[in-house]
């Protein structure tokens, strides 16, 4: 019996003694699940229709859902996709349904990804995201079943199946080594006599700890570091809901330099900095907005103090590193009705007169937004790879043309941070006064951790308190920072510091006081929520010594 004719006879049986669905108080809510889209090579694509139709069956278990037919979905499609909310909610109460549920299937090496996007039709609540991989073709149904569980105690309102513990706090330091990494020949040089802030698996060797700025009276929503002055040193941007505090090191003390207050009606949701103007010295680009739209600001060195020279930017900004570019100010427009931003990514130029000029569109992946992803050629072939964070705090790669080419099963990335906020316009009472998020994932940073020539990823790592099928609430209660390098198949651990307790808010890599540096804004004290936000956060500073020997 051949693979195929296996695991199709596996699937018919499974869904002949599914246990049929129980009568409830409630009718279940109305499913529609849509075609699975197929990114893997066609010898796979005898999955797709056993995964949709198991994946429909599952659901219907217990009476916790009602299946609607398939051939009423295939009608209701006529051929057409839906992409953006406002489609999803047409398509939804044409059919009569309460929530709609797409999905791909992603081959990965010899693995197998499903991940799914659960839309409730009516609701201004995010679309719900859930993952699961197989790590074998023969293990797809059992990982659709861990998906299937964790979608059903989603509609119920239930907590999900419980997922695998976190790794467990260190113990305090006795002596430990700090760096983990699945590489034990590589060696991290260091004081025998200190404990080292970074982790790594099996044998491992020391390195000098980390040190860390004094609390600084500051709820930390987001930071990034560069020369701003253009004397060689670097500079610390910590950015609150409503206050930009630009920082120094002087003598191992941070030391406050400048600070540029924004309006109080428009949050700051992210920083970057970047020599715009070639004049030598980094702007500090602001994207700030309220629930409904954006108001952004360029803040430049004048030679004296730090100054607005561009406000009311209605994009959504930040500066980022495009192939054969360099450095570029990109933006992306608000949305109107139920999204929260347009498609498409625009080239920003900065005028003399305080304006934003729109330049040329960005060739990226429609689904990519602004904060998503970073360009890297990860293979050093000559072409920029993409590396990019979901909404469900999974890493991806993709071509340059946005195949994917691998994702990760663990979470990556997550923050507390958000465009949209509440509908208030009135427009429809059914979501008015609900909130309606876009999470904007932690900084993607790319470096040569390893010294072999080849970029690596560095990024956050929260760890989250509350399961992320809650949709719009994100709860961390501990954080780390994890190093990634690129084999040509997926992303592999090189280290990971130890668990820092608080909240990561935001992290970058940059030349310090002992060479290369990771800088990690921490919010100690935070709920976690976002909702009671933390008046104090600290820069946490690790040297980057590496030895490959």
């Amino acid at each position: 019996m051949t693979r195929t004719t296996t695991l199709l006879v596996l699937f018919s049986l499974l869904l002949l003694f599914s246990p049929p669905a129980g009568a409830g108080s409630e009718p279940p809510p109305k499913v529609a699940v849509l075609p699975i889209e197929l990114q893997a090579p066609q010898d796979l694509a005898y999955l797709v229709n056993g995964v949709r139709t198991m994946l429909g069956s599952r659901l219907a278990m217990g009476g916790r859902a009602q299946l609607l037919d398939r051939s009423e979905v295939e009608q209701a499609l006529a051929g057409d996709k839906p992409q953006r909310p406002a489609e999803f909610r047409l398509l939804g109460e044409k059919l009569g349904a309460n929530y709609l549920l797409t999905g791909s299937l992603t081959a990965l090496g010899g693995s197998v990804s499903l991940d799914t996007v659960l839309h409730e039709v009516g609701s201004a609540d995010p679309p719900r995201y859930f993952s699961a991989i197989a790590p074998t073709e023969g293990e797809v149904i059992a990982a659709v079943d861990r998906l299937a569980s964790e979608i059903r105690a989603a509609l119920a309102g239930e907590e999900p199946p419980a997922a695998p513990a976190p790794l467990p706090a260190p113990l305090p330091d006795q002596g430990q080594p700090a760096y983990i990494s699945p590489h034990p020949a590589r060696q991290l040089p260091g004081r025998a006599s200190e404990g080292s802030p970074f982790i790594r698996a099996g044998e491992v060797s020391r390195l000098q700890g980390l040190s860390k700025s004094h609390d600084i009276p500051l709820g930390l929503r987001a930071m990034d570091a560069g020369d701003l002055t253009g004397d060689g040193a670097t500079e610390f941007v910590l950015a609150g809901s409503n206050r930009v505090e630009i920082y120094r090191r002087l003598q191992g003390r941070f030391v406050r330099v400048g600070q540029v207050s924004t309006l109080n009606r428009y949050p700051i949701h992210y920083i970057s900095l970047a020599d715009l103007n070639g004049d030598g010295r980094a702007e500090i680009v602001i994207s700030a907005s309220d629930e409904r739209s954006p108001s952004s600001l360029i803040v430049a060195w004048n030679g004296n103090e730090f100054v607005p020279t561009h406000t009311n930017i209605p994009w959504y900004i930040r500066a980022m590193s495009l192939p054969m570019e360099g450095a570029v100010l990109v933006g992306q427009r608000a949305a109107a009705g139920g999204d929260i931003v347009r498609p498409g990514l625009f080239r920003l130029e900065l005028l003399a007169d305080g304006s934003v000029e729109q330049g040329s569109q960005l060739a990226t992946p429609g689904r990519l937004n602004l904060f998503d992803f970073i360009y890297v050629d990860l293979d050093d072939d000559g072409i920029d790879e993409i590396v990019a964070i979901t909404q469900n705090n999974r890493m991806e790669v993709l071509s340059a043309g946005g195949a994917r080419l691998w994702i990760s099963e663990e979470q990556y990335g997550g923050t507390t941070r958000f465009l949209g906020g509440f509908d208030s316009s009135g427009h429809d009472p059914e979501v008015a006064h609900k909130p309606v998020h876009l999470f904007v994932p932690g900084r993607i940073v790319s470096h040569d951790v390893t010294r072999d020539g080849l970029p690596d990823i560095v990024i956050n790592r929260n760890i989250s308190a509350l399961p992320l099928s809650l949709g719009r609430l994100r709860s961390y209660s501990a954080g780390e920072v994890h190093a990634l390098s690129w084999d040509g198949h997926g992303m592999n651990e090189i280290w990971r510091t130890r668990r820092i307790e608080g909240y990561v808010a935001d992290i970058q890599v940059g030349p310090g006081d002992e060479g290369t540096e990771l800088f990690v804004g921490v919010v100690p004290k935070s709920d976690g929520l976002g909702i009671r936000p933390s008046s104090e956060s600290a820069i946490y500073v690790y040297p980057m010594l590496y030895n490959p020997e």
